[in-house]
C-alpha cells in the first residue's frame, strides 16, 4: 500500500474519532475554530475507492473471490463491535437513547442491510456501521462491474453509481422507502472520485512532468476546501446521517488524496512511521474508539467536568485513543487478518480453477 495513502488514513479516522470527541462540549464556541470531523468520512470513501482498483490492478480477481475477500476484510471485526453493543444494551438498557435490539434489526445489521432505527435516523445497530453498509455496497456494484467486463470495471462500476446517484434526485425515503433512499445518496459519488483518481494517476504524473510543487498545492488546496466548504455551506438535511457532502467534502478529500498519491509517484513517500502504523491499524481506531469516548463523557458528566477542562480531556484523549486502537489491531484484527488469509487463498485458488474449467 502507498504509504501517503496510509497516513491518509489514519488521518481520516483521526478525524472521526475527533467528530466524537467533541461531543464532551457540544454547542461551545471552541467547536468554531476546529474540523467538524465527519469529513473523515468522506477521506475514508475516497481511499477506497482508490484502494480497490489499485489492488485490483495488482493481480486479477474473479467477483465472488473479491467479494469474498473483502467481506472477510470487513465483516468479522464489524460484528465483534456489534456483538459488544448488544451486550452493552441487555446490562445497560437505559444507556441507549434510539437503539433496538430484536431479530430483524440483528439480521440487517449482519447483512449490512439500511433501515430507519428511529424517525428519520438511518443507522444499524452499532450507528459507526453506517459507513460500511456504503462500502459493502460499492464492493458489491465494483463485483458486477468485474464480472461484466474486468478491463472496463472502472467505467462501468462509475457509470451504475452516477446512474443511482441521479436517480436519487427524485427519491424520498418516504416514497420509496429506505433503500432506495439510502443507496442513490450522492456521497457514493466519492467511491467514483477515488477509482479515477488510481485510473488516471499515472498520466496524470507524465502529463504535470513530475511538478512536485502542483501535487502539494493540490493537496493543500483540498486540506483547506475540505475543512472551509463545511463551514460556509453547512449541509442542509432531514435524515441522518448526512450523505449530501460530495462537493463539500468529497471533492476536496480526492483533491487531497490525489496531491498524496501523484507525490508519493514522484518518489516523495513518507517511510514507515507511526502514522503509517496508525494507518494500518485505522479499521480499529474507527470502529471501536466510540466505546471509549462513550465510557470519556460519561466520566466528565458523572465528575461535571468544566467546558475548558472537557476540551483538555478531548486533546489528551485522542493520542489514548489512538494507542488503545492500536493494540487492538495487533491483539485482535491482524491475527483475524492473518487467518482469514488463509481462507482467502482457498477461495481464490478455486475461482482460478474454476475459470480454467470455463
Amino acid at each position: 500500500m502507498l504509504m501517503n495513502v496510509q497516513i491518509l488514513r489514519a488521518f481520516a479516522a483521526c478525524l472521526v474519532v475527533w467528530a466524537h470527541l467533541s461531543e464532551l462540549f457540544p454547542g461551545s464556541s471552541l467547536l468554531r475554530y476546529t474540523p467538524y470531523g465527519l469529513e473523515g468520512v468522506d477521506l475514508f470513501f475516497v481511499i477506497s475507492g482508490f484502494i480497490m482498483v489499485y489492488t485490483t490492478s495488482q493481480r486479477v480477481t474473479g467477483p465472488l473471490a473479491f467479494l469474498f475477500r473483502r467481506f472477510l476484510r470487513i465483516a468479522p471485526l464489524y460484528y465483534i463491535a456489534t456483538l459488544l453493543v448488544i451486550l452493552i444494551f441487555l446490562v445497560m438498557p437505559a444507556a441507549f437513547k434510539s437503539t433496538e435490539v430484536d431479530l430483524p434489526s440483528m439480521v440487517k445489521s449482519a447483512l449490512f442491510i439500511p433501515y430507519q432505527k428511529s424517525e428519520g435516523r438511518i443507522y444499524p445497530l452499532y450507528y459507526l456501521g453506517w459507513t460500511l453498509n456504503y462500502e459493502m455496497f460499492f464492493y458489491l456494484m465494483f463485483s458486477i462491474a468485474i464480472w461484466l467486463r474486468y478491463q472496463l470495471r472502472i467505467y462501468i462500476c462509475s457509470a451504475i453509481i452516477l446512474a443511482l446517484t441521479i436517480a436519487g434526485l427524485f427519491i424520498h425515503a418516504d416514497e420509496y422507502g429506505i433503500l432506495a433512499y439510502a443507496y442513490t445518496r450522492p456521497i457514493m459519488l466519492d467511491f467514483v472520485l477515488g477509482m479515477l483518481i488510481a485510473q488516471s494517476a499515472d498520466a496524470l504524473l507524465a502529463r504535470t512532468n513530475r511538478n512536485t510543487g502542483l501535487y502539494v498545492s493540490l493537496g493543500v488546496a483540498g486540506f483547506v476546501l475540505m475543512f472551509s466548504l463545511n463551514k460556509i455551506f453547512d449541509p442542509a438535511y432531514t435524515i441522518a446521517p448526512i450523505t449530501n457532502t460530495f462537493f463539500t467534502q468529497g471533492v476536496p478529500a480526492a483533491m487531497l488524496v490525489l496531491g498524496a498519491v501523484l507525490l508519493e509517484k514522484a518518489g516523495r513517500a513518507t517511510g514507515r512511521n507511526w502514522l503509517t502504523a496508525l494507518g494500518d491499524a485505522s479499521y480499529s481506531l474507527y470502529l471501536f474508539h466510540f466505546f471509549m469516548v462513550a465510557v470519556i463523557i460519561k466520566i466528565c458528566d458523572r465528575f461535571l467536568v468544566p467546558e475548558i477542562g472537557r476540551a483538555g480531556v478531548a486533546l489528551v484523549s485522542m493520542p489514548l485513543i489512538c494507542l488503545a486502537s492500536y493494540v487492538i489491531y495487533v491483539l485482535l484484527e491482524k491475527p483475524m487478518h492473518r487467518f482469514s488469509s488463509k481462507i482467502r487463498f482457498t477461495a481464490q485458488r478455486d475461482q482460478r480453477v474454476d475459470a480454467t474449467g470455463r
